[in-house]
């Protein structure tokens, strides 16, 4: 359950049948090194055990919040994260896909750069791999 305290940045992550990606992308988010943020979770009708990892994962840490609802696909699977009571609380909101994984900087550097240049936007680069190789 989450502790539905305000912090800084809430990071929306639609899951569907994400199996065992979406335990990689979770340890990415609670391994950052900047710690003041929320994960919500939204499982958007998964039939796989997503659902269930996720919630798992929430039990563990008060920072994530697990949103259940019926598939309607990711853009309404993000919109249920943004039009959410921790979401519009934070001060930043930012999204990751369940196949995703952040470095443990990510987000110090993202909110870091948004803080110091009073940006509408951050973006970060993206590296793709393949079995842990990169390409």
């Amino acid at each position: 359950m989450a502790d539905n305290s305000i912090r800084t940045v809430a990071i929306i992550v639609p899951v569907y049948n994400a199996g065992n990606k979406i335990k990689s992308c979770i340890r990415s988010v609670l391994n950052q090194s900047f710690k003041d943020f929320s994960l919500i979770l939204v499982n958007d009708g998964s039939t796989d055990k997503s659902g269930k990892i996720c919630d798992d994962f929430a039990r563990r840490d008060g920072r994530i919040c697990v949103i259940h609802q019926e598939n309607k696909g990711s853009v309404e699977a993000r919109k249920a994260g943004i039009y959410s009571d921790i979401a519009q609380k934070a001060k930043f909101l930012m999204f990751c896909d369940a196949d995703d994984r952040m470095l443990e900087d990510a987000l110090q550097v993202l909110i870091g750069n948004a803080e110091k240049y009073e940006a509408d936007c951050v973006c970060g680069n993206m590296r793709k791999t393949f079995k842990n190789i990169p390409i």
